[in-house]
């Protein structure tokens, strides 16, 4: 038989051989069962296992949310639940959204422009789609070329919101989790 990868194969692995008449068990039995115990052993567990950074973040996260949400578990376990349910992709295209309003706001500020980023603050705070952000991104951008008469400041501050790709964000993001994975394998 395969390995026994999870806990749905362990359990198919040893019903289907008990369904058989006479069962003596083999090494795959003997595994699979293993596997079983040790997986309700690490469930019962009260100390996170392999995940013990993760839990870290799981309870940073859930104490953040309980503050926005004035303590109400259900709704921030239904945040969380959306968080994680949601591709890795949306998070790190969010996140891409806020360095390039990083670059937006820097350059607001430099060319005097102090009330206008703040829609696309908002924006980006919204409970809105992606693609929904992306347009409305695009409006508040139009609006700037509106406001800007100046051609080279124009051009300079409409290429300020996308000064970084979701490549860039992806490559930096990696390089953080691995230093920071690194960083603090030992710690707990």
């Amino acid at each position: 038989m395969d390995k026994i990868y999870n806990i749905k194969t362990a359990w198919s692995r040893l019903s289907w051989r008990m369904r058989n008449g006479k069962f003596e068990p083999n090494n795959d039995d003997k595994e699979a069962l293993k596997f079983i115990g040790n997986y309700v052993n690490n469930e019962m567990s009260q100390e996170p296992q392999h995940n013990y950074h993760f839990a870290k973040l799981y309870v940073f996260v859930y104490f953040n949310l309980m503050i926005r949400y004035d303590n109400d578990n259900k709704i921030c376990e239904k945040e969380i639940e959306k968080i994680l349910e949601l591709p890795l992709e949306h998070h790190i295209e969010k996140f891409k959204m806020q360095m390039n309003l990083k670059e937006f706001n820097d350059m607001a500020s430099f060319l005097n422009l102090k009330d206008n980023h703040k829609s696309i603050n908002a924006v980006l705070n919204s409970e809105m789609t992606v693609e929904e952000t992306n347009e409305k991104i695009k409006d508040i951008e139009k609006h700037n070329k509106e406001i800007l008469s100046d051609k080279q400041n124009q051009d300079v501050f409409v290429k300020s919101i996308n000064s970084w790709s979701f490549d860039d964000i992806w490559k930096k993001l990696i390089k953080n989790i691995n230093y920071f994975s690194n960083q603090y394998s030992n710690v707990k």
